[in-house]
């Protein structure tokens, strides 16, 4: 299981440096501080944020099978020119 995640973290990552590279060799007009910009960014989504929000996503899917869905009741309000 972990050689699987860590060969879909390396290929991803691949992916995303190899779309940089192109990127920096065809479109960009910084190209030196464009890629040092790019390349850190990577590595912080790669080994940081995506945990992070599989990890948010998760909590929220167990809350999610945990909670009743009932609209409840709501009493009515008369609407005056007061209340807009």
């Amino acid at each position: 299981m972990a050689t699987y995640l860590a060969a879909g973290l390396a290929f991803n990552l691949f992916i995303t440096l190899f779309g940089i590279y192109l990127d920096n060799k065809y479109v960009s007009v910084n190209k030196n501080w464009s890629l040092m910009k790019s390349i850190f960014h990577t590595i912080i989504l790669h080994f940081g944020y995506k945990q992070l929000t599989s990890w948010w996503r998760l909590l929220a899917l167990i809350k999610c099978f945990r909670k009743k869905y009932e609209w409840g009741e709501k009493p009515r309000q008369e609407i005056t020119p007061q209340t807009l």
